[in-house]
């Protein structure tokens, strides 16, 4: 594993950037961190570029055979760097994650990779949905229970385990990856157009609380300085629940940039207003 800091004009240079120095083309062989998001600064002052921590899991990917290993085989720790927008956050919501062994979002969504390849006239219930997204985390040494809640426009797979930080990850990294996962798996065999959500404990509702408290805090900054912040990259559910709560300010705005899974926002102050 290898890791070093890259800078550009944007994140997405940045990450090509360091995708040229690795030598490597496939973005789902890294793990990136944005220490700085770039700012356009004012009349040419107050610039900054965009500041990135690259790392290099030098795995090609994981296939079926991962996901049927034996439970007792644990992933590598892996540490992830704070990002500016997560020192917004209230941490309290995150004090589950206390397990030392996680397992990262590119571990997850590689398992995700190697079932899609499954012959679409299979025969998949949301019960077998939910025992694959079980064995995920039994096989990296989480025994869970999961309860399904399906009501017809949204599916949730309610998760309890005794190590719901090991489930959460690092600033929720391994559950939106089963969350990504389980998405696929209703999608294509299952029912197409539906909500699909996956909560360990209660995290989903604290998270929601978190981010919209980031949201009224960056509300109240740019429409003092009048000037764009720009968050960090969340998942696109993530992205919506504060795009949804900035609406209700006449003087904001808000739009993404980037591509996924270094997908951000930018929250701008209305010129006009």
């Amino acid at each position: 594993m290898a890791t070093k800091e890259f800078q550009a004009a944007s994140i997405d240079e940045a990450i090509a950037k360091g995708l040229k120095e690795f030598g490597i083309s496939d973005q789902g062989l890294v793990t990136v961190d944005v220490v700085q998001a770039p700012k356009k600064g004012f009349l040419g002052f107050g610039a900054k570029d965009a500041i990135i921590v690259m790392t290099y899991n030098q795995l090609d990917s994981l296939t079926d055979d991962v996901i049927a290993s034996q439970a007792d085989q644990q992933p590598e720790n892996q540490g992830l760097e704070k990002t500016d927008a997560d020192n917004l956050e209230n941490q309290s919501d995150l004090n589950q994650d206390t397990q030392t062994d996680e397992v990262t979002e590119t571990d997850v969504t590689a398992g995700q990779e190697s079932l899609v390849v499954e012959e679409d006239q299979a025969s998949y219930d949301l019960t077998d949905v939910a025992s694959y997204l079980r064995d995920v985390c039994v096989t990296y040494g989480a025994d869970v229970t999961i309860d399904v809640v399906d009501d017809d426009k949204e599916i949730i797979f309610q998760i309890e385990s005794d190590k719901p930080g090991l489930v959460i990850g690092k600033h929720g990294k391994i559950v939106n990856a089963l969350e990504t996962l389980a998405q696929s798996l209703v999608h294509r065999h299952i029912r197409n157009r539906v909500n699909v959500v996956v909560n360990v404990g209660d995290y989903r509702e604290r998270r929601l609380q978190t981010l919209e408290r980031l949201a009224h805090r960056t509300a109240k900054e740019v429409a003092y300085n009048k000037q764009p912040v720009f968050l960090e990259p969340l998942p696109a559910s993530e992205r919506k629940i504060i795009h949804s709560y900035l609406a209700q300010y006449r003087q904001i705005k808000t739009h993404s940039e980037g591509k996924e899974p270094n997908r951000y926002l930018v929250v701008d102050f209305k010129s006009d207003y």
